[in-house]
């Protein structure tokens, strides 16, 4: 398991000499970590009332209504950070403690009163412990205050037929034991408050999308979840991830369920999504995703693996060297096999709204066009769907990553045809949409037309979605066509830091 414990040792000394002495008490703060703990105990702060702390004179056996009825020693834990803490708070015994604990009763912020062997023994933290028991475990949550009141006296029922309770030490010490919470980050998602306008993190209601790739009513109802996607120019969704900065694009639905969505902060650089031979579709490639040359660079080749190898650029084999900015073991941990949609769209140059391009890329694939083309003649079957784990967003992630601004919201952007996002009249809905770079990017969608099935959505610098051919990496301008990997995080990833900022990004791990 990766997360850590912090054990914070109050140590409470009570010497109780039989029949005549003293009981005292010394507190001090003690830090210890165990093994690789990285997060301090400045979360977690105690403070006492009293530093004089317990008197007890002329320590003897008591009744118990005389025993609550001590002064107690009255101590206070807070939570002083944003993180929730679980906590178990035990009462250990150190080796230098002579006197049995079953001769020694207590009351915690009046509870019934207890012999303090009857508490449930518990792992022994302290380098000198000797037995450690279990008074109290729970969830301290941020900023929260808890106020205790310890009492103890020895029991009532010593008699001096106990020769081994008699001038004997007791010496105890109170430990925390803190473990700090670790959100899943999908819960995280859900929990942050949800925005209207401008940066953060929006509702997205999918009740109404129409799917047609499946008969399977449970996959169906996984893709008409509500969703929750990051929107604006620069909402807080930094994440660390493979050593990198990536994004989040949101809590997106899949076919298998929710899962959170990746998308790495920079391209990884300019390459064809396919090529094909010259006597096939003209060698401009086939969009098929599950074919293509780029779904196998980054699932199966030197992306993937994290080693050179050949890509592919503007349909040529070059040298691409992937040892440093490839997938690491931990990052292919945490990344899901889901199934992505391959529905293609009849779009031409992006006529068509968010809704019905994530209509379109949940669709039943058709025939994309005419074989009798020499534009067309690869005679590949097209998949409705894809399993596996590196892919790249679709125009819909695109659309939705939009906040709109004052003088276009965002219900206007995502009813407006992407075609005029790049209008003067509706720049707010390109200009406030952090999906947006200064390149071409590649989507996972093919263009479906009648002369052609080459075809593959890109998102231009322009901020519209426009299509080019499956080889092409740089246009008639020499603007290149960037590959943005994007995955999706399997659910049992959790958040051990950051706060989502790009100075903070969440950094992740595998529970």
């Amino acid at each position: 398991m990766m997360f850590k414990k912090v054990i914070l040792g109050i140590s409470l000394c009570i010497l109780i000499v039989f029949i005549v002495g003293i009981s005292y008490a010394l507190w001090r703060n003690v830090s210890i970590q165990n093994g690789e703990n990285v997060i301090t105990t400045d979360c977690f702060h105690v403070t006492l009332e009293e530093e004089q702390g317990i008197f007890l004179k002329d320590a003897i056996p008591m009744y118990d209504r005389e025993g609550m009825q001590l002064k107690p020693y009255h101590y206070r834990v807070e939570n002083v950070c944003d993180k929730d803490v679980m906590y178990q708070m035990n009462l250990e015994t150190t080796k230098n403690s002579s006197l049995d604990s079953k001769y020694v009763k207590m009351s915690l912020n009046q509870m019934d009163p207890i012999i303090v062997s009857h508490n449930e023994e518990t792992e022994v933290t302290l380098t000198n412990g000797l037995k450690s028991y279990q008074l109290e475990e729970g969830i301290l949550r941020a900023h929260e205050i808890r106020e205790y009141d310890l009492r103890i006296w020895m029991d009532e029922n010593v008699t001096q037929k106990d020769v081994d309770a008699m001038n004997r030490i007791f010496e105890s010490k109170i430990t925390f034991v803190i473990a700090y919470i670790r959100p899943m980050i999908a819960n995280t998602i859900k929990s942050i408050p949800k925005v209207t306008e401008g940066n953060g993190l929006y509702e997205v209601c999918h009740s109404d999308a129409e799917i047609t790739y499946t008969e399977d009513s449970s996959k169906i109802n996984h893709l008409k979840q509500t969703e929750y996607r990051y929107a604006g120019s620069n909402p807080e969704n930094y994440v660390k991830f493979n050593n990198e900065l990536w994004r989040i694009i949101g809590l997106v639905n899949t076919p298998e369920g929710s899962r959170v969505k990746l998308i790495r902060n920079e391209s990884i650089g300019f390459y064809s999504w396919d090529v094909s031979d010259s006597t096939i579709n003209i060698g401009r490639g086939i969009n098929e995703w599950s074919i293509s040359k780029l779904k196998y660079l980054l699932n199966e080749g030197g992306y993937y693996h994290r080693r050179s190898d050949s890509c592919y650029d503007q349909g040529e084999l070059i040298a691409c060297d992937f040892s440093r900015s490839g997938l690491t073991n931990e990052a292919k941990e945490m990344i899901d096999t889901v199934t992505w949609n391959l529905g293609s769209s009849i779009a031409e140059d992006g006529v068509r709204t968010v809704l019905e391009f994530y209509n379109d890329e949940r669709q039943h694939h058709v025939i994309l066009c005419n074989s009798s083309y020499m534009t067309c003649n690869d005679n590949v079957v097209r998949n409705d769907f894809w399993v596996g784990e590196v892919g790249l967003m679709y125009p819909s992630d695109y659309g939705y990553a939009t906040s709109g601004g004052s003088n276009i919201n965002r219900e206007t952007c995502l009813n407006t045809v992407f075609d005029v996002w790049n209008s003067m009249d509706h720049s707010d809905c390109k200009n406030n949409d952090w999906l947006l770079t200064s390149d071409y990017q590649w989507t996972l969608t093919p263009f479906e037309i009648s002369n052609s099935s080459s075809r593959v959505f890109y998102i231009s610098l322009q901020g519209n979605v426009r299509s080019a051919f499956a080889k092409d990496v740089y246009d008639s301008k020499g603007i290149g066509t960037t590959v943005r990997p994007s995955v999706y995080l399997k659910q049992n990833i959790k958040i051990i830091d950051g706060n989502g900022s790009f100075a903070n990004p969440y950094q992740l791990a595998l529970f």
